[in-house]
């Protein structure tokens, strides 16, 4: 699979008008000031030139990609990434967290599609944390059927057609300790094999409404969002989907996710993460939980084995190259089983490999991710924003 990137940014000169003779004197002061401007932007070296001008270029300008799979053929996008920080009435500019929102969208040589919106905002002196996430796919994947044993030989390339809409709220209540509350609307309207299978029943009987309300609890103690140096981040919710909220589906879905973050040294971080979902009730295929992808057991396929029950561990070491250029190093091992109850020691899927991390705004330190991923059915290649966790 490859893929490619590039931005552009056009800068528009603006041109001031005259000032009277009367204001002679305030002119004077602007020219000095903007003398002083040009040497001191004289006296930047080569390498900060070089970081202002890529900034500018990920603030203003979309990105470019060129992909190439055996599901799509070869497929055509933008994507625009922006962090920023909304200002606060009673915390310095520092203290504030980023917020982001991220907008891209794809269309393959096979008329497949893919639009999405992910807006996350940090305001009301980091008290508030609303967010909202909207897609549009019809991007086909390869479904594995259910369970921790199957054969990568039986995947059936299936076309899972579907608009999502996830909008939700969250607030501090005391000293990092978020409470919160998410909706959740997944319109699976298309969910057949592209592939010849026996009988298209069972892919054809997930199709439906998706429709369930979550609650949540979270701690972060996290010194930056987007790239963690340093901090503790525990994450719980409970989702119920059911039909008093027009869902198609009756489930239940409770999650964990703990993530801890330490450095022992200046810019090397060691990370690690433990992530869990326990499922009960009609789970159609699509909202299994699962292992594989490009942030839970990198190496395997997306959603590679999917059950009612999920369990990974993954650790990372991050490091400094030179310059705007850091690497990591990651290990993980996942397992699926029906109850939580039925997981072995002996069950567990590896994978690993290595990445490089390019910093393209050092204020909210916003990165491009690009890993190399294996595991004992090959290797995989990711490119996209920020970390895995």
């Amino acid at each position: 699979m490859r893929h490619g990137a590039f931005g552009w940014i056009v800068m528009l000169m603006l041109a001031g008008s005259t000032l009277p003779l009367s204001a002679a004197g305030d002119r004077s002061s602007a020219e000095a000031d903007t003398l002083l401007q040009e040497k001191d932007a004289e006296k930047k070296s080569f390498t900060e030139k070089m970081e202002i001008t890529i900034e500018k270029i990920f603030r203003y300008a979309p990105l470019p990609a060129v992909g190439y799979s055996t599901e799509t053929s070869w497929s055509f996008g933008l994507a625009k990434y922006n962090a920023f920080r909304i200002r606060s009435k009673h915390l310095p500019d520092s203290l504030v967290q980023d917020s982001k929102v991220v907008v891209s969208g794809s269309y393959s040589l096979n008329k497949q599609y893919n639009f999405s919106i992910d807006a996350d905002l940090m305001h009301g002196d980091n008290r508030w944390n609303t967010f909202l996430k909207f897609s549009v796919k019809g991007f086909p994947s390869i479904f594995y059927g259910v369970g921790n044993h199957t054969l990568k030989e039986e995947g059936v390339l299936t076309d899972f057609k579907n608009v999502s809409f996830s909008p939700g709220v969250n607030y501090d209540l005391v000293r990092r300790n978020f409470i919160g509350i998410k909706y959740t609307l997944n319109d699976y309207f298309k969910v057949a094999p592209l592939d010849s299978v026996p009988d298209e029943e069972p892919y054809r009987k997930n199709e439906g409404l998706e429709s369930g309300m979550e609650i949540r609890y979270f701690f972060d103690s996290r010194d930056n969002r987007a790239r963690t140096a340093r901090g503790v981040y525990l994450f719980t919710s409970f989702d119920i989907f059911d039909k008093v909220l027009g869902s198609d589906f009756d489930f239940r879905t409770f999650t964990l996710d703990l993530r801890g973050f330490f450095s022992p040294l200046p810019r090397l971080t060691l990370a690690a993460q433990l992530y869990s979902r326990v499922q009960g009730g009609d789970v159609p295929v699509q909202s299994l939980a699962y292992v594989g992808g490009n942030r839970l057991l990198r190496g395997y396929y997306s959603r590679r084995f999917r059950e009612k029950s999920s369990l990974l561990l993954q650790g990372e070491v991050r490091f400094p190259i030179v310059w705007i250029f850091s690497g990591v190093a990651y290990g993980g091992m996942g397992q699926v089983a029906p109850r939580y109850g039925e997981m072995g020691w002996n069950a567990f899927h590896y994978a690993g490999g290595a990445g490089l991390r390019v910093m393209f705004d050092k204020k909210s330190r916003s990165a491009l991710r690009f890993d190399v991923s294996f595991s004992d059915e090959g290797h995989t290649i990711y490119f996209g924003f920020g970390e895995a966790f």
